[in-house]
């Protein structure tokens, strides 16, 4: 029998943990499993010797005896935040997972370097939906290795043979910018999170590219970085704001941090859209509802989640059949943007 290693490092088995806790290979096997039929002292050894020996069941093995668990796990990289595109995506997931007899385990929160979730260590599911760009490379590479299905949602861009489901974010975010390029509007601010992340960077490639077709050069002090929350799209926004030519418009990667625009424009003085116009992305419940209701790119979340399932049950099925999806936008236009009068843009 041969045994799978890592990097020329022959894998820990099962056999391996048995010896180093100096129990029988069913005990290890059950402390696994999470079964309660043991001893907590026992319990503790088999950890320490999984732990010190690096031992992770295979789940290559498992899907081979026809051993199922019925569980898919949805793991974003970050806590739960308000009103979160994940919420959003896992919940069409799981409708999904429902049609195939499966279940949904929802995992948000950070995980460090070189750190598996539990749900794989305890070997809870046969695949992951992997949400967002906070998740780790060094994860993707443990799941490879270990032969454990994942399809990556909202990243697009890693340097690595995976399936993934990306909204169409260039193409939305030239739509939008384009539109505030009709409306009049020169003097265009961006505000995002981190440049690294394939969303925000396929964004802020649409916003430049849309801007310099309208003969407009986009300048550097119009664009700002912010952490994805309200709080701090405010607080970016009002330093574009301050800028002694400020922009009339400004296009953000997100719909949390176009809120807080709308609020940093309140602070400043300046009503919306009659001084400042500002479009988001994504088109959250919130979006709607904030006065003015804002104009965004809607992103079919629930596609997203659809599509993220079937693809990990292609690659459950057929490991080698990797693919990538982009989701088309929708453009919503609401209150939050306007025509710009003449005399608004010279004021400014």
């Amino acid at each position: 029998m041969s045994t799978e290693h890592e990097g020329g490092r022959r894998r820990p088995t099962i056999s391996d943990v048995a010896r180093r806790a100096g129990v029988s290979k069913m005990t290890v096997s059950r402390v696994v499993r999470g079964s309660p039929h043991v001893s907590a002292s026992t319990r503790a050894r088999v950890l320490r010797a999984v732990e010190e020996l690096d031992y992770y069941p295979s789940s290559t093995a498992r899907a081979l005896t026809g051993k199922r668990t019925g569980n898919v796990a949805l793991v974003a990289g970050h806590a739960p935040r308000f009103d979160d595109f994940f919420n959003y995506v896992a919940r069409a997931a799981e409708r999904r997972l429902a049609e195939r007899g499966y279940s949904l385990i929802l995992v948000m929160q950070p995980i460090r370097e070189g750190e598996l979730p539990v749900v794989v260590r305890e070997q809870k599911v046969d695949g992951l939906l992997l949400g967002g760009p906070e998740v780790r490379p060094s994860l993707t590479e443990l799941l490879r290795k270990r032969g454990v299905p994942f399809v990556m949602i909202a990243d697009c861009g890693r340097d690595i043979p995976a399936s993934s489901v990306c909204a169409a974010d260039y193409e939305g975010a030239y739509e939008a910018v384009r539109y505030l390029t009709s409306l009049g509007h020169r003097r265009v601010g961006f505000v995002g999170t981190r440049e690294e992340y394939y969303h925000v960077a396929e964004r802020y490639r649409g916003y430049v590219d849309a801007l310099r077709d309208a003969g407009v050069e986009p300048r550097n002090e119009w664009r700002a970085r912010a952490d994805y929350t309200i709080e701090d799209g405010c607080r970016a926004t009002r330093t574009l704001l301050n800028l002694p030519e400020r922009p009339t418009a400004v296009f953000y990667s997100g719909d949390l941090l176009a809120i807080g625009g709308i609020m940093a424009a309140e602070q400043e003085g300046l009503s919306v859209p009659g001084d400042l116009s500002i479009i988001g992305f994504d088109d959250i419940l919130s979006a709607s509802v904030t006065s003015p209701p804002l104009t965004t790119v809607r992103v079919d979340k629930e596609r997203i989640g659809q599509t993220a399932v079937d693809l990990l049950f292609r690659l459950m099925k057929d490991p080698s059949d990797v693919d990538t999806v982009h989701v088309p936008t929708e453009l919503i236009v609401r209150r939050s943007t306007d025509r710009i009068e003449e005399a608004v843009e010279e004021a400014v």
